[in-house]
C-alpha cells in the first residue's frame, strides 16, 4: 500500500538522497523505459491548405518517459529517428541532440510530496515519478507518399512489469505513419492525455488517451500489442492477453471506446502493466487512411484503500442544452451554443474536490466550476462549434481529490466523465428529382447527415403524412408517383441551431416524351 507521510520525516535523508541524485540524474542510459508517444505535425508554408504549396516540411515529435528507479537516468545525447517510404523508395534520418533543457519530471503525487519524488531523490521509491525527454525535430520529406513511417526503439523495459513475458529482456519500439498524398499539409493524430496514470486496484478505472487531429479527420482507436521491433509484438505472460492485458474483474471487463480512445476496466491486482494503443485517422470525404500513431505505456496499479471521487455519469438530456444524447454521444450542430453539466462528490469528509476540462481542445469553450475545494463540486462546459469543427471531439472532465487525507494515499485520486461530441451538419435531402410523366420509374430518395441519428421522419410539404413513399422513417425511401410532390425530412433528435429539416421535390417532367419514329 502507498502510505501518506509527513515530509519532515525525511529531512534527515535529504542530503544523502541529494548526493545520490547528483551521481544518477545525468546518466544517459535508456533502462527502465516506461512510455513512448510519437506524432508528426505539418509546419511548412501553406499550412492553411490554400496556397498550393508543395513544401513537405514537418515536425517529428517523440516523448520518452523513463521510470526513476535503480539508478536509471533520462534519455539524453544524440538521437536519430529513421523515416522511410516503400512507395518512393526513399527515406532518411531526423536527428537532434537532447539536452537537460528538453527534460521534465512528471508524476501524479500529491502536491506536498511532489518535491520528494523518486526522480529528485532516488531513495524515495515509494514516491514514483518519471523523467520525460521531449524531442522535436523538423524534417523535409522528399515528396508525397501514402506510406511514410517514422520509428524509434531502445532497450530496456522495467523488469518488474507484470503482464509481459520476460519484460527485462524486451525493448520498446514505437512508430507512426503519414499519408501526405491526399493532403500535402496532413498531420498525424496526437494523444493529448499523459500516458502514465496511477490507478487503484479493485476500483473502476478509465485509461485516457484523448486523441485529436489537426486536420479534423475521423479517428479510430484500437487496443494493440506492445512491440519490441517493427514486426515483433511482445507475447503476454500467462493470465494476460490482448483482450484483457490488465486482468480486469468480470463485472467490469477491459474494453476500449474506439472513438474516444478511453479504456475502461477494474484491475484485480496491484503491479505494473503495459498497455498499448493505435489511433488511425481517415479522410472524411474519401474514407482513405491518412495516418496513424501508437502509444506504449506502463500503468501503475496500487493497493489503494478507498475509491476516487464519484462523478455523475447519467447521460441524460437534462444535463445538456442546445444538443442531445444519441445513446452516449452528444449530437450538436454548428452555431448551437451547447452546454453540459457534470457533478462530483466524495464520501470522505476531509476531501477537497477540484474539476477541470480539456477546453484547450475546443476553440472558444469555457468550463466554470462551483463548490471547488469542498466534498461536492460541479462544472459547466459551454461551447459553440462552427462548421470548421464538423466531426468527432472528445470532452474529458476530470474530478480530483488532491488532499491525500483518506485511505493512506500519496497519489491524487481522479475520476472522469468522457463524452464524444459529434458536430453534424444537419440533414440534406439532396437535389430535386424529375420523374417522367409517361411510364414513370420510381425515384430513390436519400438523406445525408443522419449517420449518427436513430429517428428520421418524412412528411408531405403541405402537411400530413408523406404520400407515395415506400417507408417514411428511413433515410432512403422510394417515391413512386408521376405527380409533382414535395417532401420534408426531419429528426426530433436535432435541436438548437441545427438544421432540423430539409425539403426535396419529386416533380413531373413533361419534356420526357417518347419518340415513336426514331431517326434511322
Amino acid at each position: 500500500m502507498i502510505k501518506s507521510i509527513n515530509p519532515l520525516k525525511y529531512f534527515t535523508i535529504l542530503i544523502a538522497a541529494l548526493l545520490l541524485n547528483l551521481f544518477t540524474a545525468n546518466k544517459s542510459n535508456a533502462s527502465h523505459l516506461a512510455a513512448f508517444d510519437m506524432w508528426v505535425t505539418y509546419i511548412g508554408a501553406g499550412i492553411d491548405g490554400c496556397t498550393g504549396t508543395t513544401e513537405y516540411k514537418y515536425e517529428v515529435a517523440l516523448d520518452i518517459y523513463v521510470s526513476c528507479e535503480g539508478g536509471a537516468g533520462p534519455v539524453t545525447g544524440f538521437i536519430s529517428i529513421p523515416y522511410t517510404s516503400a512507395t518512393l523508395g526513399a527515406g532518411g534520418n531526423a536527428t537532434t541532440t537532447i539536452t537537460t533543457a528538453d527534460l521534465d519530471t512528471v508524476s501524479e503525487l500529491c502536491d506536498s510530496l511532489k518535491p520528494f519524488n523518486s526522480c529528485a531523490y532516488p531513495a524515495n521509491q515509494q514516491f514514483k515519478a518519471y523523467v520525460r525527454s521531449k524531442i522535436r525535430i523538423p524534417v523535409t520529406l522528399p515528396g508525397a507518399a501514402p506510406d511514410w513511417v517514422f520509428s524509434w526503439n531502445s532497450c530496456c523495459r522495467n523488469g518488474g512489469i507484470t503482464n509481459l513475458l520476460n519484460p527485462s529482456s524486451r525493448s520498446i519500439y514505437v512508430e507512426c505513419g503519414l499519408n501526405n498524398v491526399i493532403k500535402y499539409n496532413n498531420s498525424t493524430p496526437k494523444f493529448t492525455v499523459p500516458p502514465l496514470p496511477y490507478i487503484c486496484a479493485n476500483q473502476p478505472a478509465n485509461y485516457l488517451n484523448g486523441p485529436i487531429d489537426p486536420n479534423g479527420d475521423s479517428l479510430r482507436v484500437t487496443n494493440i500489442n506492445a512491440f519490441e521491433g517493427a514486426a515483433a509484438p511482445i507475447p503476454y505472460d500467462v493470465g494476460y492477453s490482448l483482450a484483457d492485458p490488465i486482468a480486469s474483474v468480470g463485472s467490469n471487463p477491459y474494453r476500449v471506446d474506439t472513438f474516444t480512445g478511453t479504456a475502461r476496466f477494474t484491475p484485480s491486482n496491484a503491479g505494473y502493466f503495459v498497455l498499448a494503443f493505435q489511433c488511425d485517422e481517415y479522410d472524411r470525404a474519401t474514407g482513405i487512411r491518412t495516418g496513424y500513431i501508437r502509444r506504449d505505456a506502463q500503468v501503475s496499479v496500487f493497493n489503494c484503500a478507498a475509491p476516487p471521487p464519484v462523478v455523475d455519469t447519467n447521460f441524460v438530456s437534462g444535463n445538456l442544452t442546445n444538443s442531445t444524447f444519441v445513446k452516449k454521444d452528444v449530437i450538436v450542430c454548428p452555431g448551437s451554443s451547447m452546454s453540459y453539466t457534470a457533478k462530483a462528490n466524495s464520501n470522505v469528509s476531509t476531501s477537497k474536490l477540484y474539476m477541470e476540462a480539456n477546453v484547450g481542445d475546443f476553440a472558444g469553450s469555457t468550463f466554470t466550476t462551483t463548490g471547488t475545494g469542498t466534498t461536492s463540486s460541479s462544472g459547466v462546459f459551454t461551447w459553440t462549434p462552427t462548421t470548421a469543427d464538423l466531426g468527432e471531439h472528445t470532452l474529458i472532465i476530470t474530478s480530483k481529490d488532491s488532499t491525500c487525507s483518506g485511505g493512506g494515499y500519496s497519489i491524487v485520486l481522479k475520476n472522469y466523465v468522457v463524452l464524444l461530441i459529434r458536430v453534424v451538419p444537419g440533414l440534406d435531402a439532396g437535389k430535386d428529382l424529375a420523374v417522367c410523366e409517361l411510364n414513370p420509374s420510381p425515384r430513390q430518395l436519400f438523406v445525408r447527415g443522419a449517420e449518427y441519428l436513430t429517428q428520421i421522419k418524412w412528411t408531405d410539404i403541405n402537411g400530413g403524412s408523406a404520400q407515395f413513399l415506400s417507408n417514411d422513417t428511413i433515410v432512403n425511401p422510394v417515391s413512386s408517383t408521376n405527380q409533382t410532390i414535395g417532401y420534408i425530412v426531419s429528426s426530433p433528435q436535432l435541436t438548437g441551431a441545427c438544421k432540423s429539416k430539409d425539403t426535396v421535390f419529386v416533380y413531373k417532367d413533361t419534356s420526357n416524351t417518347i419518340d415513336i419514329f426514331p431517326q434511322g
